[in-house]
């Protein structure tokens, strides 16, 4: 089970001139209703969890590699804490109009491209042709086509409109991660 992380693990930060943003400070983080225990049902049902999400503040100068590190620290953290665990988490930290120069590139691992979906097939043994990718956004889905993944879409600030969602191949639109887990472990 491929899953994004902010506005599907995570509440989405406003920040003025740019909408909606990853958290980049520890006390950003607050996880959102039915993470928790949507994980901890997949995993459960004998889903791996793994973590799949762009994360280019770095690149764009917003925080620091160390900020990355703690708000992904304080997320494991709160999982686990509410009775949840990932498999595994792999981010993207390139954006082609980065500031930081190593990290203004057009790479394989950015979604929409799979490559990160891949490296965690492969590294973690998993079956792509079985696997879902849970996300919030566009990008997510037109990642989880590109890597042959069903997917099911997590309304947030930043979600396409249902309708878009099923053009682009979502099974559902469903308001959180446990209803997406609830969806997916009842079609199993």
């Amino acid at each position: 089970m491929f899953v994004d992380r902010d506005g599907v693990l995570n509440a989405l930060v406003r920040r003025p001139g740019r909408s909606w943003d990853s958290p980049y400070r520890v006390d950003e983080v607050a996880l959102l209703d039915g993470a928790a225990a949507g994980l901890a049902r997949l995993r459960a049902a004998g889903y791996a969890t793994v973590l799949v999400s762009n994360q280019p503040g770095h690149a764009k100068g917003y925080c620091t590699p160390e900020d990355l590190e703690a708000v992904h620290a304080a997320i494991v953290d709160r999982l686990l804490d509410a009775g949840a665990e990932l498999d595994g988490a792999y981010y993207c930290y390139h954006h082609p109009e980065a500031i930081v120069a190593p990290l203004r590139v057009a790479c394989d691992c950015r979604k929409p491209a799979a490559g990160l979906f891949r490296q965690a097939a492969d590294e973690l043994d998993l079956s792509m042709d079985r696997s879902y990718v849970i996300g919030d956004r566009a990008i997510d889905l037109e990642a989880a086509r590109r890597a042959g993944c069903a997917s099911v879409l997590v309304r947030s600030p930043q979600s396409p409109p249902a309708g878009e969602a099923a053009r682009l191949g979502a099974l559902a639109s469903v308001p959180d991660l446990a209803a997406a887990a609830a969806l997916i472990t009842g079609r199993e």
